[in-house]
């Protein structure tokens, strides 16, 4: 009877261990598998963070080199000592132009040709002249009769921030691209306000490139937003110029302004 006694007794011990062993190993086992999601999430949000933060630089870059083409454009002594003879058209769609006038005309406009071919985010780029309300501009459009670059809102702007690259809102041209404008006064080495540059940039070749880094990932949005908190452009296409506060986004709640312009 003893020896049945022990027997059972080795048995329940024998069980127990092999049990509590086994609960040990099954609890060893979740707490290395949740470590082990813990860690995988963690690279997860790490290679999200670095993505985003790709983006960012690449994006910052682009504007850091379009801020510093039309600031070095706007230095050019073609520009700054020419601006009188720029067309004025405050008196006639096809003002009358001496032989010199042509020849200088023609020169600002080579120039300006040459800079927008040159690069090719930029959709045009012209000049207003403060002297005469003056207008000239790569790609050429023809202006009407009583055409003022002086009464322009991007023209104001400028002069009101003669130091500053400004880049001012959004816009969806009707050929269906979005294009952001750069405005940049002109200064002689005087310090005399002669005019301003100001040009287009088109905001569907930023996209297009996001697109192309993004467009195996399901789901991941790329937002450019202007002060106002309007959407300038949405990497989907889904929300280009809404409010960011009507796209219910918890993620816009809290976005940061980089101070490009």
């Amino acid at each position: 009877m003893q020896k049945c006694y022990n027997f059972r007794l080795r048995s329940i011990i024998l069980l127990t261990v092999t049990v509590l062993t086994t609960v040990m190993l099954s609890i060893s086992s979740i707490i290395y598998h949740l470590e082990e999601k813990k860690l995988l999430e963690k690279m997860y949000t790490d290679a999200e963070v670095q993505e985003l933060q790709y983006l960012e630089s690449l994006l910052g870059t682009h504007f850091k080199g379009v801020e510093s083409l039309f600031s070095t454009a706007s230095k050019e002594s073609r520009f700054l000592l020419n601006t009188a003879y720029i067309p004025s058209y405050l008196t006639s769609s096809t003002p009358d132009r001496s032989p010199e006038e042509i020849v200088q005309e023609e020169s600002i406009l080579r120039r300006l040709q040459f800079i927008v071919e040159s690069n090719p985010i930029l959709l045009d780029i012209s000049i207003g002249a403060e002297i005469n309300g003056g207008y000239i501009q790569y790609p050429p459009v023809s202006r009407k009769a009583g055409y003022d670059s002086r009464t322009r809102g991007w023209y104001k702007t400028a002069k009101e921030n003669p130091d500053r690259v400004i880049a001012l809102g959004a816009y969806q041209a009707s050929a269906g691209y979005t294009a952001l404008t750069i405005t940049k006064a002109l200064v002689d080495d005087s310090g005399k306000f002669v005019g301003v540059i100001s040009g287009d940039i088109n905001l569907s070749y930023f996209k297009e490139q996001i697109q192309q880094l993004t467009k195996n990932e399901n789901g991941k949005r790329v937002f450019l937003i202007e002060r106002s908190g309007i959407i300038s452009m949405d990497s989907m296409s889904r929300d280009d110029f809404k409010n960011c506060k009507e796209i219910n986004l918890a993620s816009l709640e809290n976005y940061r302004i980089t101070d490009q312009f």
